[in-house]
């Protein structure tokens, strides 16, 4: 989400909550190819990509908006800071 407020993109956010999600969304996610790992979180692009893994999800939509740095040498800081944002959150929780 900050990634495309930074760019400036608009997006439907859509949460969750634990009940509709072990109710049918990720039995139906799986089958139907949208979730192929039965996880969030899930990016649906308006031309019907879908992507999962928030890795691939910042990666994609990095490139998409031009964030991901003109050079090899920015693009490796881009994955740096996003490497570390992700070990944050699973040191200190979400």
């Amino acid at each position: 989400r900050l990634l495309l407020e930074e760019a400036g993109v608009e997006y439907e956010d859509l949460r969750i909550t634990k009940e509709e999600w072990n109710s049918n969304i990720k039995k139906d996610g799986i089958a139907s190819g949208e979730l192929a790992f039965g996880q969030l979180p899930h990016l649906q692009t308006m031309d019907g990509l879908n992507i999962v893994q928030s890795g691939a999800i910042m990666r994609f939509l990095a490139r998409s908006t031009g964030l991901d740095g003109k050079t090899t040498r920015q693009q490796a800081k881009a994955d740096i800071v996003f490497s570390g944002a992700e070990d944050m959150k699973i040191k200190y929780g979400q």
